[in-house]
């Protein structure tokens, strides 16, 4: 019995990396993971992922959480209640507009967006914030056509050699 409960765990645990990795395929042609790159304040900052996409890069910070999350645009903390535990984390929206402004500094040609991709069982208790978005509805976004677009890509290739130049792994 254990090890059944243990196998169910291990492969919902394990079936939102692979979820992710398909999505990021289907929106984008390149991607990189865990970067570290000028904040454009003599200092550095780190992106989760930064894919090249037909509508120009995309940042997107990754966060992991089960349970019932309480957060919004201007809220300083957001909080999540699972199973009597509490915890807090700091607003992603403020970070995610760091790391979207020092791309935008390295590469001011080129438009750069960004968004936090919640992965785990959640349930939003105050809505969901408008940087958050969810996998299905970051790929309805940046859908699997727009990567047919290999004219709008291309222009985005010397950027993105630019960027590769200039990032390092963490």
């Amino acid at each position: 019995m254990l090890a059944a409960v243990l196998m169910v765990w291990w492969l919902r645990r394990s079936a939102y990396p692979r979820q992710l990795k398909r999505t990021i395929k289907k929106i984008s042609t390149e991607s990189l993971v865990d970067i570290v790159v000028p904040d454009g304040l003599d200092g550095e900052i780190q992106l989760d992922y930064l894919l090249l996409t037909a509508n120009g890069l995309l940042v997107l910070d990754i966060k992991h959480v089960n349970g019932r999350l309480y957060g919004g645009d201007n809220m300083d903390d957001w909080t999540v209640i699972e199973r009597g535990q509490r915890f807090t984390f700091t607003n992603p929206a403020g970070p995610l507009r760091e790391r979207v402004i020092a791309i935008k500094t390295l590469l001011n040609d080129v438009p750069v967006d960004g968004r936090v991709v919640v992965l785990g069982d959640v349930k939003f208790g105050t809505g969901v914030p408008e940087c958050v978005v969810s996998l299905s509805t970051i790929q309805e976004e940046f859908s699997s056509q727009s990567k047919l677009n290999t004219a709008a890509v291309s222009a985005f290739l010397p950027s993105w050699d630019r960027v590769q130049e200039i990032a390092t792994s963490v």
